[in-house]
């Protein structure tokens, strides 16, 4: 009975690590395409003036 407890904790400890990990491995990929993102814009941007001047 101790034991099956024991591994129930530990089963649960797993599961929050991995979820959290997950979530903040999620985040920062968010992070990088928002990021991306505002790169392509800039780039865009720069295209843009580039073209206007000529």
């Amino acid at each position: 009975m101790i034991i099956d407890d024991m591994f129930q904790g530990l089963n649960i400890r797993i599961v929050l690590k991995t979820y959290l990990a997950t979530t903040k491995f999620n985040k920062s990929l968010k992070a990088n395409e928002l990021t991306n993102h505002w790169h392509k814009q800039k780039e865009k941007k720069r295209t843009t003036e580039i073209l206007n001047k000529t």
